[in-house]
């Protein structure tokens, strides 16, 4: 029988790509890794970037391509079904853990991923914290209390379980696992500590680590910041989404609500035309 060949391809420090790495490694499937550290400097623009990279993170096993890194995680369950299973085989307790992976990725993903989100950055998508993060005009004080509210919320779920999983890592330990090493960017950033408000969850984090499996996926938390650093730089210079954003985060510390706002950029407003033609600065 012939050996199976396993790569997996994605960008430096994914949550998505650590998310598909850690079930692999959970289940001892040796595979192929290649990291995506940083857009060539011959790329102009974002389309570029975009097209670079939308289709990460992969998977490719045995010449076969698994795209989307829900389905990834999924494959991974399925095609090794007689290793360590992370979905539960009771229908509820199977649905609640699906309910709680894509709570993760919509409310604690606060890092703009270049290949499906960066270039949805608005005024009203983006969450505080993703708004801070990138240096849009925001409250940053609300922006902490919205990720702390968002992690409360995962510590009463985990409750006293050692994994969310219940006795062995699960589906919602790999999802949440990778934004742990992020942390500290969002710490460093917002100079405040999240274990002060959420213990449970650090603690949860600390036993995870205690496994190779995530242990040896996760990157280095300094090296994190300084990437998340390089990157918002790297966008600033390569395309005027995040200038377009700062200006309309501006224009709406004038506005009495979103509704005027949107007047304004639909030039519904009388005189909206020379407002919105003044300089942002």
């Amino acid at each position: 029988m012939a050996a199976e060949r396993v790569n997996i391809i994605h960008l430096l420090a994914s949550p998505h790509g650590l998310t598909c790495r850690i079930p692999l490694a959970e289940k001892k499937i040796g595979y192929e890794l290649e990291e995506v550290h940083k857009f060539r400097s011959s790329m102009a623009t974002l389309e570029e970037v975009k097209e670079s990279c939308k289709s990460l993170p992969v998977l490719i096993h045995n010449g076969k391509e698994i795209y989307e890194f829900r389905t990834v995680v999924e494959y991974i369950d399925e095609a090794w079904k007689s290793r360590s299973a992370f979905l539960p085989l009771d229908p509820y307790k199977r649905a609640q853990a699906r309910y709680w992976f894509d709570f993760i990725d919509k409310e604690v993903n606060l890092i703009l991923v270049i290949n499906r989100q960066l270039v949805a950055i608005s005024l009203f998508s983006a969450p505080s914290l993703v708004a801070w993060l990138w240096g849009l005009a925001c409250d940053t004080e609300a922006a902490k209390k919205e990720l702390v509210s968002t992690l409360k919320e995962l510590e009463v779920e985990l409750g006293d379980k050692p994994y969310f999983g219940g006795e062995s890592l699960g589906l919602v330990d790999i999802v949440l696992l990778p934004h742990y090493a992020w942390f500290h960017t969002y710490e460093r950033c917002a100079d405040f500590c999240i274990q002060a408000h959420c213990p449970k969850l650090i603690g949860w984090a600390k036993q995870c680590l205690r496994k190779a499996s995530a242990s040896q996926c996760l990157p280095d938390p300094d090296e994190v910041y300084e990437n998340a650093m390089k990157l918002k730089e790297r966008v600033d210079e390569i395309t005027p989404v995040v200038a377009i954003a700062k200006f309309f985060s501006r224009l709406a510390s004038r506005c009495d609500s979103e509704h005027m706002l949107g007047d304004i950029f639909f030039g519904r407003l009388v005189g909206a035309e020379a407002w919105v033609s003044e300089s942002p600065a």
